[in-house]
């Protein structure tokens, strides 16, 4: 049985080719040739790595560090949240300057020590890093939270994000 949908995330699902005709780098072309510079001309961004932040949870934080490891000129943040595969410890380690939020629930104990050894890689690498370990399992409410607190330490001068409606 194939799942398809990781196809889409796991750039080692698609033989490590990131720049083929595959899905993976179909998805990763999207967001970085369509996804981002429609936002950044049509809403009110800044256009600058450092104010550009990458994330997911799940499988989505596997494509995440993917992105920032492949783009680093694009992405100066991300965020890994329950981090699935062990695949991402190796893409953890080429986020060069771009600062990492990893996050895992007490919960999910395999894929907290995953996120974990991710955290350790970028850290060894020289990456900035932020962890938060909640008492939670592998659910959309944790990733909630810790998104939050990943917005708080990513971007702690951006008053915007804390104003009601936000």
């Amino acid at each position: 049985k194939c799942d398809r949908r990781a196809l889409e995330y796991f750039l080692d699902a698609n033989r490590g080719d990131a720049t083929g005709d595959n899905p993976f780098s179909r998805h990763m072309r999207f967001v970085t040739e369509e996804v981002v510079p429609y936002i950044e001309d049509n809403f009110p961004a800044l256009n600058s790595r450092e104010s550009r932040a990458v994330g997911g949870s799940s499988n989505g934080s596997d494509w995440a560090l993917a992105a920032a490891a492949l783009h680093p000129k694009l992405f100066g943040n991300v965020i890994a949240l329950s981090v699935a595969a062990h695949a991402s410890v190796q893409e953890a380690a080429q986020l060069g300057t771009a600062k990492l939020f990893g996050g895992s629930g007490l919960l999910e104990p395999d894929i907290l020590t995953t996120t974990e050894a991710v955290l350790d890689k970028a850290k060894a690498a020289g990456v900035q890093t932020q962890a938060s370990i909640l008492v939670s399992g592998h659910i959309p409410l944790a990733w909630d939270v810790m998104f939050a607190q990943a917005e708080a330490w990513l971007f702690p001068g951006d008053k915007a994000a804390t104003l009601p409606g936000k």
